[in-house]
């Protein structure tokens, strides 16, 4: 199916038929009767026609069509309708990935650091150009300056942004989780990829100087009394970057000399042998983002397959180093609870439940703004056929109902297959939610 054509068809078809409609109403049409046409992947407009009273007499009747559960069920702000707004040159085409850098940029204090060094030998016919400041850096963005990224790199040195708290979203409950800022934007093409709609730097951005985010936690950490946890997944992958970078292992060794701290390297990267190559510690934890093979094909580009991570996961857990996963994003679609099911199994082939650290669960969400990145860079989509509203946080989210039935699945899912419950936890969640499932915020993470 052409979607731009059919795009095109629905704006004229509202133009001939609803020539006097109002530009937020004909909006909010456009919009309906598009995704109506996605989702159910409809040859003819003939559905659109009829006789109605009123324009609020057709919406209704187009949402609930378009949302056939949650129409009439709640309010009528809950449903996003922006303006439809595709170009086919934002879309996203696997031949554009890879961190193959062309072009390297860096801050005059970053030269001579032992990261500019590498790559200067790991790439000699790259373009090195510095640069004042990166917020400085000259540039439109937008999508199609994203889709590039992968060939160019910014090298700055960090002086703030070391480590934070996990900047849990409002009305969510926190996990206590501190994030250690090394990096920002990720390589791979999750068509799910919160990052699309918020990035607003045209490349990869790496920070040359570790040793001074090892100085902060010192000055911060010194002492700890009780334990934490601490990682490097949240603006970029772990591990995509460490064949570039070897930042992996420098991490591993200096945290596994500290007491009552848990470093996790969250990654979808099969890039292992820089922590194969040191002594293992089971405080560094390396966790897998795990999505069903079958959605993960649809969803995940330039990232390792699933039996690359499963092994990777499987490999890491005997050579010494903690292993854990998360189910997040969790996508809803047809069969999904077996699809889930028969993936648990797999992985607990290869590392035995009681082998896991912790689990995570999250369902798919996002900003408003990230839809229109989604749906113009991955415009045969699946992820945005389902009912998605507004939720508490001012995100897109599967509506509460269709979240506590994915969540108690797969906590069954879990524990049948022998996970204890309390290693699981909810990630950007409500309150209400922990409560219905029975989880703990203080989920023990330690057993």
């Amino acid at each position: 199916m052409d979607l731009y054509e059919k795009l095109s068809q629905i704006e004229k078809y509202f133009e001939e038929n609803y020539p006097r409609l109002g530009v937020n109403k004909r909006r909010e049409g456009v919009r309906l009767a598009f995704e109506i046409v996605k989702r159910e992947r409809l040859g003819n407009l003939s559905f659109l026609e009829g006789e109605y009273k009123n324009y609020e007499s057709f919406k209704k009747r187009l949402l609930k069509r378009r949302y056939p559960v949650s129409s009439g069920k709640t309010g009528l702000g809950n449903f996003y309708l922006p303006r439809l707004d595709l170009k086919k040159e934002y879309a996203f085409r696997p031949a554009q990935g890879g961190p193959q850098p062309e072009k390297i940029y860096f801050e005059k204090s970053a030269r001579g650091s032992k990261l500019f060094s590498r790559l200067k030998k790991l790439f000699p016919g790259a373009f090195f150009s510095e640069i004042g400041k990166l917020k400085d850096f000259e540039g439109e963005f937008d999508l199609s300056r994203y889709n590039a990224r992968n060939s160019t790199l910014f090298l700055v040195r960090e002086k703030f942004d070391f480590l934070k708290p996990c900047p849990c979203t409002r009305g969510c409950v926190s996990c206590g989780y501190f994030v250690f800022n090394l990096g920002f934007g990720c390589p791979f093409e999750c068509s799910y990829c919160f990052l699309q709609g918020y990035q607003n730097v045209p490349g990869l951005v790496l920070p040359v100087n570790i040793e001074d985010f090892f100085a902060e936690f010192d000055r911060r950490f010194s002492g700890l009394k009780k334990k934490i946890r601490i990682g490097s997944g949240e603006f970029t992958d772990s591990l995509a970057l460490d064949p570039l970078t070897g930042f992996s292992s420098e991490i591993a060794e200096f945290f596994s000399k500290k007491e009552n701290v848990y470093f996790e390297f969250k990654t979808k990267s099969g890039n292992i042998s820089n922590l194969l190559g040191i002594k293992a510690s089971p405080n560094i934890v390396v966790s897998f983002s795990m999505t069903p093979p079958a959605l993960a094909s649809e969803n995940e580009f330039l990232s390792a397959g699933f039996e690359s991570r499963l092994e990777a996961l499987s490999r890491l857990e005997k050579y010494g180093y903690s292993a854990a996963f998360h189910l997040d994003p969790v996508i809803f679609t047809s069969g999904w609870e077996k699809l889930y099911k028969d993936m648990l199994g797999r992985i607990f082939e290869a590392v035995p439940p009681e082998r896991i650290k912790w689990v995570s669960l999250g369902t798919f969400r996002f900003r408003p703004e990230t839809k229109k990145a989604i749906e113009n860079r991955f415009p045969d989509n699946k992820i945005l056929d389902e009912e998605m509203l507004l939720d508490f946080d001012g995100k897109l989210r599967y509506p509460f109902a269709v979240r506590l039935e994915i969540y108690s699945t797969l906590v069954k899912q879990l524990a049948s297959a022998g996970m204890d419950v309390r290693k699981l936890y909810l990630c950007m969640e409500s309150r209400e939610m922990w409560d219905k499932l029975g989880l703990s915020a203080g989920f023990a993470w330690d057993l």
